[in-house]
């Protein structure tokens, strides 16, 4: 571990190089590096995680504090005792990651899978949502969750890839790409979730083919579709959802079968996931068909297979291929939860039981008369 532990010492250094504002950026990194499977590829993603977030906080103005849980703290009480240490201000800045093994229960229905960390026993699981939840609470403006591991049933054999695939690059601190960081970690109010695969995927690690260690797939398509899109090289606008659609388009090509992080964003009203709020009207009663539709994705007393079936059906019938869809707040100006692409939002509902009924809020249609933007709220169910 001694890479890691000389991290520390070049942060001390670099520190005197960030133009201090007052606010913190809160960097929490945990890594199984005691595994004896992928321990030494969490190492080099942990190292990778520090790079990433020292250039972060120095393109920010924000002064970096650093919670590090590896080797024997990567436990669940060392990382409960981290978040419950957490005081932030109301503009700071939180950065959650994990890398090691993860996994799900059988007839779990949330995205997020729960994290091994260094435990052997299920007692020692931490489910992804539970820290989305904590930090949810946060005062801090901003908080992005990132989590490398599988989500699906634990197994014990890990996914190796030897696929030529990128190297890790560093991330650019040139002048100019100052406001494009600020713009996805200063400017955003809310929270970001990703974890680096969806439900029933594994997450792959690499090795050379000389057998080094290379670190995760995900990690370093993160850090890569990051340093790009700062730069302006992938020629989109500098936002959370733009940057996660490349990280799942780079990952398509460096594992097979390709992974595909899930993600959430939440955001207040003024900083919408895809550049400025659009201006939707509200939901006509021509819309009652889609009503009606999307009434029978939730209907539990309709077959799983049945309601999965119907996805393509109602997507291909109501939307355009690329359409977007917010998942509200009560209030109805909240974004709780951004799509882009139906078919996903339409597996969800299909699949979630806690899902009751769909209020159809506002949309925009595009010239062929389908929608390209929609509005719902998520009746949850009551829980006696």
């Amino acid at each position: 571990m001694t890479k890691i532990k000389n991290c520390l010492f070049l942060a001390i250094a670099l520190l005197a190089a960030t133009h201090c504002h007052g606010q913190t950026l809160h960097v929490i990194g945990f890594a199984a590096t005691n595994d004896e499977r992928i321990g030494s590829n969490c190492e080099v993603d942990l190292n990778g995680f520090f790079n990433m977030t020292m250039v972060i906080a120095s393109m920010t103005g924000y002064t970096p504090q650093y919670y590090w849980g590896y080797e024997s703290n990567c436990n669940k009480d060392y990382l409960r005792k981290t978040l419950a240490s957490l005081d932030c201000g109301e503009n700071d800045i939180v950065i959650f990651y994990y890398t090691g093994h993860g996994g799900r229960d059988f007839g779990d229905t949330n995205r997020f899978p729960f994290m091994v960390l260094n435990g052997k026993t299920k007692g020692e699981y931490v489910h992804v949502q539970s820290v989305i939840d904590r930090l949810s609470k946060s005062k801090a403006r901003f908080k992005l969750i990132l989590t490398d591991c599988c989500n699906m049933p634990p197994s014990n054999t890990p996914r190796l890839s030897k696929l030529p695939i990128e190297q890790p690059v560093y991330l650019t601190t040139a002048p100019e790409t100052e406001a494009n960081y600020r713009k996805l970690f200063v400017e955003a109010q809310g929270l970001v979730a990703v974890t680096s695969s969806s439900a029933g995927e594994y997450s792959s690690v690499t090795f050379s083919v000389d057998d080094e260690p290379r670190g995760s797939i995900f990690s370093i398509a993160f850090n890569n579709s990051l340093a790009e899109i700062v730069t302006g090289a992938t020629k989109e606008n500098t936002t959370w959802h733009n940057l996660l659609k490349h990280v799942n388009d780079k990952m398509k090509y460096m594992v097979q079968p390709t992974q595909t992080a899930a993600y959430t964003i939440m955001f207040a009203e003024s900083t919408w996931p895809s550049g400025p709020a659009p201006s939707p009207t509200p939901v006509l009663a021509e819309n009652k068909g889609l009503a009606a539709d999307l009434a029978e994705l939730v209907d539990r007393t309709l077959p799983l297979n049945y309601r999965l079936g119907k996805v393509d059906a109602i997507a291909k019938k109501w939307f355009v291929p690329d359409a977007q869809v917010a998942s509200m707040a009560r209030n109805g100006n909240l974004v709780l939860d951004y799509y882009n692409d139906p078919k996903a939002f339409l597996r969800h509902v299909a699949i979630t039981d806690a899902v009751a009924r769909l209020i159809l809020l506002r949309d925009m249609k595009a010239e062929n008369g389908k929608l390209k933007y929609i509005e719902v709220q998520e009746v949850r169910k009551q829980i006696d």
